[in-house]
């Protein structure tokens, strides 16, 4: 009897924390993307009428393709192009604790499944766009250090 006793306890002990990691709403959203995303549902409307899946596919495809091209859907590499490579790195550093921010507050990925509305971020496609910040911050600070070595090799060593 104490063994189950125990065993129970150390369920319920390891399961705190877990309890308290777990996210509830509400999520944080973009108006720009729920437009975006809103667009992008009314020209898949064709596509749903299709039989075959992979010209269903292809449809879908072709209807995201531009949006993808576009910068115009978070996650993606041309929208961090679009929206943070050409801010100075100060603001970009800013701007990288804001999405480490919210990222804490977005709906968790597996969460975001069934009853995401338009709009709504999800961690995934927060962490991608902190991924590709971080790449950027990285190049810039690859690119500093290169400057600094050519100029202290262009300097005539000290006595």
């Amino acid at each position: 009897m104490m063994r189950i006793l125990r065993m129970l306890l150390c369920v319920v002990c390891m399961a705190v924390p877990v309890e308290a990691k777990l996210k509830k709403g509400p999520w944080p959203t973009d108006p720009d993307l729920a437009k975006v995303e809103q667009e992008i549902e009314e020209k898949e409307q064709p596509c749903k009428k299709l039989k075959n899946i992979m010209a269903e596919m292809n449809c879908y495809e072709r209807v995201r393709k531009p949006f993808y091209a576009e910068g115009l859907l978070r996650g993606t590499g041309n929208y961090v192009d679009l929206h943070y490579v050409d801010l100075p790195t100060p603001e970009l550093q800013e701007k990288l604790q804001e999405l480490l921010a919210l990222k804490e507050r977005a709906r968790p990925k597996d969460a975001a499944k069934f009853d995401r509305v338009p709009g709504e971020l999800s961690e995934e496609k927060i962490l991608a766009e902190i991924n590709l910040v971080e790449i950027e911050l990285g190049k810039r600070e690859v690119f500093q250090y290169r400057e600094n070595l050519d100029f202290l090799k262009k300097r005539p060593a000290t006595p």
